[in-house]
């Protein structure tokens, strides 16, 4: 059975751009086709499109086409090699396990100590076990 073109899947497609996109043969292309990704659409690209669209459900992706939107992109916007990367290697750390296997790898921090931490972080603050460390 053929796979469904990528621009005919739900809407789940992240829009990767990185300026060696405009090689069809750029190692991460290949490397997607190591990965056991396929060509979900054959147009695109012609030398001058620095963007993808990946489907990492389907293992599909597409290269872009200029003034096409092939497919909606996950969150409406592109993102950069590298945080596709960061994404895709947390999908693959669950390939092939239970739907919530993540549970198991939690460490138990709830949202808000998480959401905290992020906050700590962006604005510099310390908590108070920083503080305690720096008194003594």
């Amino acid at each position: 059975m053929e796979k469904e073109a990528i621009n005919r899947l739900h809407p789940e497609s992240f829009l990767v751009c990185d300026k060696t996109f405009v090689d069809c043969d750029s190692p991460f292309f290949k490397w997607l086709r190591s990965e056991g990704f396929t060509l979900g659409w054959h147009k695109g690209n012609y030398g001058v499109c620095d963007w993808a669209y990946i489907n990492i459900t389907a293992k599909q992706f597409a290269y872009g086409m200029p003034g096409v939107s092939i497919t909606t992109p996950t969150g409406n916007h592109a993102i950069t090699l590298d945080e596709f990367m960061t994404i895709y290697n947390i999908y693959r750390k669950y390939d092939g396990k239970e739907l919530f296997s993540c549970r198991g790898t939690s460490r138990g921090n709830s949202f808000d100590e998480i959401n905290d931490t992020i906050n700590d972080t962006i604005t510099g603050e310390l908590t108070t076990e920083e503080r305690l460390v720096l008194e003594l």
